[in-house]
């Protein structure tokens, strides 16, 4: 075990998880898996910027070993588990602690609130740095698409922007874009408003008995439908942006700007 001055932690043994903890290592940085997964240590990445290989992974399964040892803990659990991550870690980090949020919405200001009180520092990303998938059949992780426009983030409290900028750009090898203040990062609108109308789409209507004649694919099978909703619900969200008073959401595009879409249609493409 090395020393605990630069280890960062990676929580959750996801897409995410795995090729950012394989990743990581292969730079020579100092990285930990948390997962009770039993999953091989040896892990084969394809990523289009670094090419392929193949590297061991150090993980543990003490959740008391990532609190002690970790400088830096990059959680990529989604936000239906922050609650319970944050039971298992409270009042166990020590005072300076940095806790990365791949992303950050969700309420996680709320949900890590005691962390805050003592003495950690919360980063929340808009989104994630790329696409990540693993395929457990034959081991393999892959990362694709890291975002051109850089990885855009907020802490709290407020750390110095060279800081900031300095420590995200050396984990993710990125441009990085500091926002004005957390609430560029909780209310952008992305998963939260994605998935569900996506998922309403998909099973309006439907009941616990119905069965499908086919697993339908999320991205895959996108309708017209989907967009519609989900360009309703972005509107919506802009509606009460644009009624906030004295709070700055510059940093908050519209799914249809992030996406360069004019319509139903091309959302939907």
């Amino acid at each position: 075990m090395k020393g605990t001055d630069t280890t960062i932690g990676i929580v959750g043994a996801g897409n995410i998880g795995l090729e950012l903890a394989a990743e990581l290592t292969y730079r020579g940085k100092d990285a930990l898996l948390y997962t009770k997964r039993n999953i091989p240590c040896e892990i084969s990445v394809k990523d289009d910027r670094d090419g392929d290989y193949s590297i061991t992974v150090d993980r543990t399964d003490s959740i008391d070993v990532i609190c002690n040892r970790c400088c830096v803990i990059i959680v990529t659990y989604p936000p239906s588990i922050f609650k319970r991550f944050n039971r298992m870690i409270e009042h166990r980090l020590r005072p300076g602690t940095i806790l990365i949020l791949m992303p950050g919405t969700g309420g996680s200001e709320y949900v890590f609130k005691e962390l805050l009180n003592d003495g950690c520092i919360l980063i929340g990303m808009q989104r994630v740095p790329g696409v990540y998938r693993y395929n457990r059949k034959n081991n393999v992780a892959t990362i694709s698409g890291r975002r051109a426009e850089g990885l855009k983030v907020s802490s709290i409290p407020k750390m110095d922007r060279d800081d900031l900028t300095d420590m995200i750009r050396d984990i993710f090898l990125m441009d990085v874009k500091i926002m004005p203040n957390y609430r560029n990062i909780t209310l952008t609108p992305s998963n939260p408003i994605l998935h569900t109308s996506r998922l309403y789409a998909l099973f309006k209507g439907e009941n616990h008995d119905t069965v499908f004649d086919r697993n339908p694919l999320f991205y895959g099978d996108w309708d017209d439908e989907s967009s519609d909703i989900l360009i309703r619900c972005d509107t919506e969200l802009f509606s009460i942006l644009n009624d906030l008073k004295g709070l700055d959401t510059s940093g908050i595009r519209s799914l249809l700007d992030h996406y360069e879409c004019d319509g139903i249609e091309s959302m939907t493409k």
